[in-house]
């Protein structure tokens, strides 16, 4: 029987609902589901740790108050657009990876809470209490096992006649020294990120492990944080050493290129005071008079200068040093005294264009 006229006008309205509820349902499933997509940002405050991988720049926030590590894409820029300086605390928005939560795969609207210089003058009668982790992975489901670096060897190049303890303290010229330096072994359940040279989750897993054999207190005793690799990492990490600009931790591979050797421990642990790394003739590393650059001695005398621990004997500039006037200097040698032991100049009489560094001149010996 063929409907009637009102059943039929009844069958096209709810033909015509049926279709518009299924559209919005639809849309509303895709508004859903790009929402799930999209990652929202969330805002982050802590402190802005920065490591020289020597073949990328790797840039981190510590959160206040959790302590997580955020990796983030790059140095983050302040409203004007200049670069925030390594240990500022910031605070700034992350878009966070939907499978990495904690990293940002982009940073915007960084405010510096508080700017700490980027370089540390470390000044006298400083103490550091180090604690050496030496690191090996236990087999697990993700990845194999890995030996670490051997105990005894590595407390015996600290804490020997010729070892880092002592090669600290004549270069600070006895300013900085450790009074206590403890080498442990650290065994860790292997992890995709810890097999790939995740730098901080080889630091959480190690500070865990060691917590847990030793407890919080023993922890909390040092100042200074080193994590000795793992045999077998180099290609993975890609560096030798490791270490936080102005920070408290230094990472190393088990080799005579990394931990056993004495101009990568120091070039690290100088870069902890804010020292960055020694150039000649605008090339990175090439100063060879300087374990800040590709040498195993101490600090050239710029950075001396930088750290505190040396002062120049005097500063030559168009005020101090008049045209066609000569001065004679007795300069000792560096290792002999801290006091003036390096002439600074300032050639600030030539054009602007041809000025932009002072000089710094010293008797060094071989």
């Amino acid at each position: 029987m063929a409907p009637v006229p009102l059943q039929r006008t009844f069958a096209r309205s709810f033909g015509r609902h049926l279709v518009a509820a299924l559209l919005l349902l639809l849309i509303g499933l895709m508004v859903l589901c790009s929402s799930e997509l999209v990652p929202k940002r969330v805002s982050l405050q802590g402190k802005l740790n920065y490591k020289d991988a020597h073949v990328r720049d790797i840039w981190t926030l510590v959160q206040l108050g959790t302590g997580v590590v955020y990796k983030l894409p790059g140095q983050p820029l302040d409203s004007p657009g200049y670069p925030v300086p390594p240990a500022s605390i910031v605070t700034l928005d992350c878009t966070p990876d939907p499978k990495m939560p904690t990293n940002c795969t982009k940073i915007s609207r960084a405010e510096v809470s508080r700017v700490v210089a980027p370089v540390a003058r470390v000044g006298t009668d400083m103490k550091l209490r180090l604690l050496v982790m030496v690191v090996s992975y236990m087999a697990s489901s993700s990845c194999g096992a890995r030996a670490g670096a051997n105990v005894a060897n590595l407390r015996y190049a600290y804490t020997g006649d010729l070892g880092y303890m002592n090669f600290l303290r004549n270069c600070s010229y006895g300013q900085v020294t450790y009074s206590n330096v403890t080498v442990i072994s650290t065994r860790v359940l292997c992890t995709g990120f810890l097999d790939q040279c995740d730098e901080e989750s080889i630091a959480l897993n190690a500070r865990t492990s060691a917590t847990n054999q030793y407890g919080p207190a023993f922890m909390s005793s040092y100042s200074r944080f080193t994590y000795v690799l793992p045999y077998g990492l180099l290609s993975a990490c890609g560096w030798v050493g490791l270490a936080e600009l102005s920070g408290t931790q230094t990472w190393y591979t088990p080799d005579g290129d990394g931990v056993f050797n004495k101009g990568t421990v120091l070039q690290e642990s100088l870069h902890n005071f804010g020292i960055y790394h020694g150039w000649r003739n605008g090339s990175e590393y090439q100063d060879n008079s300087t374990a800040m650059g590709l040498g195993n001695s101490c600090p050239s005398a710029p950075e001396l200068r930088r750290l505190g621990w040396a002062l120049p004997l005097a500063q030559l500039n168009r005020s101090t040093l008049a045209t066609r006037t000569f001065k004679a200097f007795m300069l000792p040698a560096t290792y002999a005294t801290s006091d003036g032991n390096m002439i600074r100049i300032q050639p600030n009489w030539l054009l602007s264009k041809a000025y932009k560094n002072a000089g710094t001149c010293t008797w060094r010996c071989a």
